[in-house]
């Protein structure tokens, strides 16, 4: 594993079980959000599975296709959420 993946799902252990993430991902033809809650980090397949903030399976997201993982200030709810960017990867 790259130092650079390793890091990625480092950041991602750190995110709460069952707390809620906002997933962008940046594609050409602009980005898109999406809520989601982590469900499993499978470091030695290079995936992360999310559910819906109701439980229901999404897709994966590849560790390689993740650019950052952070927390910042959500000014609506004011309070902190967890972020994650991602490039050129669809969910469909």
């Amino acid at each position: 594993m790259t130092p650079e993946l390793r890091r990625t799902a480092v950041l991602l252990s750190l995110i709460p079980a069952g707390h809620e993430v906002e997933i962008e991902i940046y594609l050409q033809s602009g980005s898109h959000t999406y809520k989601a809650r982590i469900d499993e980090i499978r470091e030695d397949q290079n995936i992360v599975t999310f559910k819906t903030p109701d439980g229901n399976p999404m897709r994966r997201l590849p560790l390689d296709q993740i650019q950052t993982v952070y927390e910042d200030l959500d000014d609506k709810a004011r309070t902190y959420r967890w972020r994650i960017t991602a490039k050129r990867f669809r969910f469909k």
